[in-house]
């Protein structure tokens, strides 16, 4: 395993002889593997939609500000890009999302991973220096060892965008406890797009892994009680299975950054045990925690609604809700040239607004503009796909704990994925034991 050291400004590469070997990084040859190895992508490496990037296309003007001092072209054009509608500062923050984390306002991915397949890994240390304070030197060095375990055939990009987010989810550590489970998320997205293969040996130490997180969850949870070998097997099926049943839907998903799969994905819960308001509305902002690993609402959306496979929701069929208020129905009668009294009640004004074309379902798209849901001709292998997406959490947990994610973690917080590290060189017959039989 091979560890870049800094030491002033030379990078040292250290390289330590472990029992468990690892695939040296390939660089951008990997990222442009022959579309004839079944293992290949077929699409190519795409960014947000730039019609609303190109928006936040703004070069600093003001002399001497941080914001010119760059160490390397691609950090620059990145702030560049991003300059704007967003913070004065740092361009990578919005002054209404979290300066004081120093987290990033949007999912990098992408472009972290463009960065890894070219070898520019200079890049990356100025990108994570610069988006907050330096804490981090040992995750840094994690970050930069830029390899993935042997026994895994996937494709180059996929190579490349694993790396990304686990270099992504190691700083956010430095700023939350728990990113390993934003970052398992985002890995899950990685491996539901694509069709994965492990060698025997990999399998077997990742299926322990998987299995010891449910383990876990029984003893930490007084409602679910797990059948722990069920459960294992269910996440190698859905592995094992592939992108068989959703081969469309996929090619779809893997185009976008992770963030904007996991919030789709969110939203396709089973609606046989949950119909809610709360359960079809697409959560762009991924909640609080997930922020801290990159994410904005307002880009998530608009890549989203970019692909043009959601619609609003049948407001006949779904409900009207109590956010189309009383103030937004008679706006739209006068608009529609419908009379009505000032006295009448909501649910008359309702009726009333049913009788105009279009008048209701324009009602909610503008209270509830995240209440879509996937058109018809993706619905099932969105279904199929969201499934598999789900089952594979597990599997990115475990993944990441094999690639050494924990090292950098303090030894005092108790994570469910701390505690598989805890465990884990008994469960793997000593995999990360060397010569003088200690752990790594």
């Amino acid at each position: 395993m091979g560890i870049v050291l800094l030491v002033g400004s030379v990078l040292i590469i250290v390289t330590l002889t472990l029992a468990r070997k690892v695939k040296p990084f390939t660089g951008s040859s990997a990222a442009r593997q022959s579309s004839k190895s079944p293992m290949a992508d077929d699409l190519l490496k795409t960014r947000m939609p730039s019609e609303y990037i190109n928006k936040a296309k703004v070069v600093r003007q003001e002399s001497g500000s941080k914001a010119e001092v760059f160490k390397t072209p691609e950090v620059r054009n990145l702030a560049i890009e991003y300059k704007g509608e967003y913070h004065r500062e740092y361009p990578f923050l919005d002054p209404q999302y979290s300066p004081g984390s120093h987290m990033p306002f949007t999912d990098l991915t992408l472009y972290v991973s463009e960065w890894i397949g070219d070898g520019k890994t200079d890049a990356l240390y100025e990108l994570w220096e610069y988006i907050g304070d330096f804490r981090g030197e040992a995750a840094m060095r994690e970050a930069l060892r830029m390899s993935i375990p042997e026994g895994i055939e996937i494709s180059g990009f996929a190579r490349n965008e694993i790396l990304a987010i686990y270099a992504l989810t190691l700083r956010a550590h430095l700023a939350v406890d728990h990113a390993d489970y934003p970052g398992a998320a985002m890995m899950a997205t990685t491996f539901s797009t694509r069709n994965v293969l492990l060698s025997s040996e990999l399998k077997n130490v990742l299926q322990g892994l998987v299995k010891f997180e449910f383990i876990s969850r029984n003893q930490e949870s007084d409602v679910y009680n797990y059948d722990v070998n069920t459960e294992t097997k269910a996440v190698l099926d859905a592995l094992e299975q592939g992108v068989s049943g959703c081969e469309k839907f996929a090619a779809i998903m893997k185009s976008v950054p992770p963030t904007v799969r996991v919030a789709i994905a969110d939203s396709m819960r089973d609606t046989r045990t949950d119909d809610s308001l709360w359960n079809r509305r697409i959560h762009y902002s991924l909640g609080y925690g997930e922020r801290a690993y990159g994410c904005s609402e307002k880009l998530n959306r608009e890549c989203a609604v970019s692909l043009g496979i959601l619609e609003p929701v049948n407001p006949f069929t779904f409900g009207i809700p109590t956010t189309v208020t009383k103030a937004m129905i008679t706006d739209g009668l006068l608009r529609s040239g419908v009379p009505y009294k000032k006295t009448t009640k909501r649910d008359e004004l309702l009726r009333l607004a049913e009788m105009v074309p279009g008048l209701v379902t324009e009602l909610v798209n503008t209270a509830e503009p995240d209440l879509m849901v996937i058109k018809s001709e993706y619905a099932q292998e969105a279904r199929i796909w969201a499934r598999r997406n789900q089952a594979l959490f597990p599997f990115a947990l475990a993944f990441m704990a094999y690639m050494g994610l924990e090292r950098i973690k303090q030894p005092t917080r108790r994570s469910t994925l701390r505690k598989v590290l805890d465990n884990q060189a008994a469960m793997v017959c000593g995999e990360f034991q060397n010569r003088n039989g200690h752990y790594s």
